[in-house]
């Protein structure tokens, strides 16, 4: 399992409203099977959390 957290360096989306701005605040997990090649997951944009 690998953990990178990419900040202001590699945005997800350009945009600066809250919704974008929630896109970009995130942690990208990477799993890895024991041979080491990547396991592969789908997007999870449904449980977005919004700032208040």
């Amino acid at each position: 399992m690998t953990l990178r957290s990419f900040g202001e360096r590699k945005l997800k989306t350009p945009g600066r409203d809250r919704i974008e701005h929630a896109y970009n605040r995130r942690v990208e997990v990477m799993f890895f099977d024991i041979r080491g090649v990547e396991i592969i997951l789908e997007p999870q944009d449904e449980d977005l959390q919004i700032e208040r």
